[in-house]
């Protein structure tokens, strides 16, 4: 997937923000428009919402391999 006009809170990549709280309310860090016009938007905790709707994948940066 090829995305267009991206932007990142403070120029840092979701997945090199600091780690919210396990408990906290999702707020995008990194969002913009993917291949196909959908809306991407990716919390620092790993989660992603398409379109403005549910997150998915919550707190995913700290599960373990």
């Amino acid at each position: 997937m090829k995305f267009f006009d991206v932007t990142h809170t403070n120029g840092t990549d979701w997945f090199e923000a600091p780690l919210p709280r396990r408990f906290h309310r999702c707020r995008p860090w990194t969002f913009g428009f993917g291949g196909g016009l959908t809306y991407v938007e990716r919390c620092a905790c790993g989660a992603i919402r398409l379109d403005h709707r549910v997150w998915l994948e919550r707190n995913s940066r700290r599960r373990t391999p």
